[in-house]
């Protein structure tokens, strides 16, 4: 083979390896736009099932509007009591004054437990800085000697190291 039908050969078969790999990607994207599809579809269906059973039925012509009225039932007025927590929150009484009430004040014991946290969370926080600037000033010093580029130690070296504890 010439130089010129070697050059054409590989230039067929990378024109080749690229239309198979497009031919894949494109499978691949097809297969994916079909599961997402059927997705869609079932979804769909589901969607429409549950709209059917929201729809109400439609009212007979011949009902007049005051035999619908007589047919809806009043909902009973809670009346207020000392027990509030089965009573929604947009019902619940208006106090007349703008006092906080009696249900939502703060005690002291729960500002004290809170205080006690906070002054934990704190401790904790001034801990771990120490600890952090530790590290940083141990690792500052191991890079100024080396040791950090030192290669690892093995075999009886390693042996003497965990022994003696220091490199000899």
């Amino acid at each position: 083979m010439t130089p010129l039908q070697q050059k054409r050969h590989r230039e067929l078969e990378a024109t080749l390896s690229r239309a198979h790999e497009q031919r894949d990607e494109a499978i691949r994207r097809l297969v994916r736009c079909d599961g997402r599809l059927q997705m869609l579809l079932r979804t769909k269906a589901r969607l429409e099932k549950a709209m059917a059973k929201l729809v109400p039925s439609p009212v007979p012509v011949s009902v007049t509007a005051g035999k619908l009225l007589d047919a809806v039932e009043a909902k009973p007025v809670p009346t207020p009591s000392d027990d509030i927590s089965d009573i929604p929150f947009s019902e619940l009484p208006i106090a007349d004054s703008l006092e906080i009430p009696t249900f939502l004040r703060r005690s002291k014991e729960a500002d004290a437990k809170d205080a006690a946290a906070a002054a934990a969370i704190k401790a904790e926080q001034a801990e771990r800085k120490k600890l952090k600037a530790t590290i940083r000033k141990e690792e500052r010093a191991a890079k100024a000697s080396g040791a950090t580029k030192r290669m690892p130690l093995t075999g009886r070296e390693a042996l003497n190291y965990l022994k003696t504890g220091s490199r000899a």
